[in-house]
């Protein structure tokens, strides 16, 4: 049930990221659904679920794209661990938690997959435009993680509920 229902989860976000979000550029930025589930499942669930989630997740978005196959994997595998990870000392009902990891995971995550396809011999222009990208990136996911924070919590509370009542019941 829950794999089921994360899996659901994963393809909406990946269904509004490449839809509705990209029709709403801030500043030629886009944000990025996918490395806001990830970040906020890995701190909800912890890093194990983080990074798993995050590979799949990746990993899909990779065989959308069709180039590259593995890179935003390992990326969003990487990011979900570390703010699973990270997040455990932390207090998680606090809005900086979640806004903090969304914009540090977004870097990262994109980051890395511009390393992933500069090592792959693809040409990276590494410039301040690429830079402001990214940062407003960042940004623009970290508002959107505020947005829904509260209300992935309880969608995540349900969602452990139902995985547990399934799975006492058979």
């Amino acid at each position: 049930m829950k794999i089921t229902a994360m899996a659901l989860l994963c393809l909406l976000a990946l269904l509004l990221q490449t839809t509705v979000f990209s029709a709403l550029p801030l500043r030629g930025s886009y944000p990025d659904l996918v490395t806001v589930l990830v970040v906020n499942l890995g701190i909800l669930n912890g890093s194990y679920e983080g990074a798993g989630l995050g590979f799949v997740a990746g990993l899909l978005a990779d065989l959308l794209v069709g180039r590259f196959i593995g890179i935003n994997g390992v990326a969003l595998g990487l990011v979900g661990f570390i703010s699973g990870a990270a997040a455990k000392r932390l207090y998680r009902d606090n809005y900086v938690v979640p806004f903090f990891f969304t914009i540090v995971g977004t870097w990262v995550g994109r980051v890395l997959v511009l390393l992933g396809m500069a090592l792959f011999g693809e040409t990276v222009q590494w410039n301040l435009h690429l830079v402001r990208y990214i940062g407003l990136s960042g940004l623009y996911s970290a508002l959107i993680t505020v947005l829904i924070y509260r209300r992935f919590v309880k969608l995540n509370e349900r969602i452990i509920y139902w995985d547990e009542l399934v799975r006492r019941t058979g």
